[in-house]
């Protein structure tokens, strides 16, 4: 569940709104220059959308078919994890393996694919770190 604060309303203004000017989406840079009261604007034009983008959590996810093909998701909306199995399983069956696990600060090992902690992609998961001695894919 997201926090209801100033970051949130420009990152939800960001991704749901497009100028008139240009038909492009709001540079977060001109958002962030907006008083709160103009920032509470846009959220009263769509505020059953905000609503339900405050109760959205970004997950990462990745699944494993049988054949061995992966299949990676780095911003997955979700309210639980739970909605995320339900759209897997009527999309895909028989899948090998699947992870879900919160977006922030995470993402998946460029080694071996599984949940690695820390926002640089380039960090492995502590498994691959143990088994190589190194903290990076890039020194391998």
């Amino acid at each position: 569940m997201r926090r209801n604060n100033r970051a949130t309303k420009i990152r939800f203004i960001h991704e749901n709104f497009i100028a008139k000017k240009n038909g492009k989406k709001i540079p977060k840079s001109k958002l962030s220059r907006l008083s709160d009261a103009n920032l509470d604007e846009f959220i009263t034009k769509a505020q059953p959308l905000y609503d339900q983008f405050l109760r959205t959590t970004d997950y990462i996810v990745s699944i494993t078919k049988q054949n061995g093909q992966t299949i990676e998701w780095e911003n997955w909306e979700a309210e639980s994890e739970n909605e995320i199995r339900e759209a897997l399983d009527s999309e895909y069956s028989n899948l090998k393996r699947i992870q879900i696990a919160e977006a922030k600060d995470r993402h998946f090992c460029k080694y071996c694919g599984t949940v690695a902690e820390g926002a640089n992609k380039d960090v492995l998961c502590s498994e691959c770190h143990d088994l190589f001695g190194h903290n990076l894919y890039s020194e391998l």
